[in-house]
């Protein structure tokens, strides 16, 4: 059974997949507000001195420095907090957040709260802490408050939570990786004679593995000197569903100073088709999706079924590529 935030999860805009962050950022500081068991078993977990909370708070803006997710005060302490689910650590993110820091007298801590562990060098004037998911889930059992219980079902579910010990499904998982990014490479190589006259050459092959923590094996094209954006093709996994779609997009980055120009040309030419939008601190995306496992059940030949929705996004955006050559020169 799903639990209750997995269900009002469905409910998101389907056009941005990337709420993930969010949620979860409000969800757990709702839970250190609310549950006073959770409250005191969490500042324990990232080494606060103090049992009680005077301030709470999320995305609050700093300028230049940033939006941590969580600041939490308490009489001597001062936590900053800085939620990964599925993305990167943006630029300099965290040694710009122990700026923030630094305007306060009492005892300071950054927290990274990411999946998995990750290695950074930060100053080492603040206390910092890589607190993974499972650590804060593994806190909550049947005497916390009902909601919090909640919680923790929802980041399992959605696996924000993960266990670090292998199973035997991982082995079964190892064993056939490779067939795996056979077929994907397959499906990716069918399409490559066809989108090189219309599109331009696609980047090196490596490049699709790196994409591989971030939910998403694909290859891309660079679009401008100096960059404009890119039309990614592949394989996409990385929202809050478990579901594999294969997807078409284009990634444009905000620091292009062409970006109001060219969000508004894709949205205007697309509006009318099933491309979505998809917006993040610091990229946005319009993009094509269809779920992997509909090609399992419905066709008994995949690859054309693979190759001939590639083919027809394809045709899309070479048919913008037409009405304004300038775009993608």
């Amino acid at each position: 059974m799903e639990s209750l935030f997995s269900k009002l999860y469905t409910y998101r805009q389907r056009e941005n997949k990337s709420d993930l962050e969010n949620f979860s950022t409000e969800l757990l500081s709702y839970c250190v507000k609310t549950d006073k068991k959770f409250k005191k078993d969490f500042l324990k977990l990232i080494n606060c001195i103090d049992d009680d909370i005077i301030y709470i708070s999320t995305q609050q803006s700093y300028p230049v420095f940033g939006r941590p997710d969580i600041q939490i005060e308490t009489e001597r302490c001062i936590i900053l907090i800085e939620n990964k689910v599925d993305s990167p650590e943006g630029e300099n993110q965290l040694n710009r957040y122990t700026s923030i820091l630094q305007t306060s007298k009492k005892i300071k801590h950054l927290i990274f709260l990411t999946k998995f562990y990750e290695h950074k060098d930060i100053e080492d004037n603040v206390i910092y802490s890589n607190i993974k998911w499972w650590d804060v889930s593994s806190l909550i059992n049947e005497n916390n408050d009902t909601t919090t219980i909640l919680f923790k079902e929802f980041l399992i579910e959605n696996r924000v939570s993960m266990d670090n010990n292998f199973t035997h499904i991982d082995l079964v998982t190892l064993e056939n990786i490779t067939n795996v990014i056979s077929k994907m490479d397959e499906g990716i190589d069918s399409i490559r004679e066809y989108f090189t006259p219309r599109l331009g050459s696609f980047s090196k092959d490596s490049s699709r593995s790196t994409r591989l923590g971030d939910g998403g094996y694909y290859i891309y094209k660079n679009v401008g000197n100096p960059h404009k954006f890119n039309i990614d093709l592949g394989y996409y996994w990385y929202w809050a569903e478990e579901t594999i779609y294969l997807g078409l997009r284009v990634w444009i980055p905000f620091k292009n100073s062409e970006k109001d120009y060219l969000k508004d040309f894709f949205n205007e030419n697309l509006k009318s088709t099933p491309w979505e939008k998809e917006i993040w601190e610091k990229s946005m995306a319009f993009g094509i999706y269809r779920k992997l496992n509909e090609v399992i059940a419905i066709e008994e030949e995949q690859l054309p079924s693979i190759t001939k929705f590639f083919k027809e996004n394809i045709d899309t955006l070479y048919n913008l590529k037409i009405l304004n050559p300038s775009i993608f020169a």
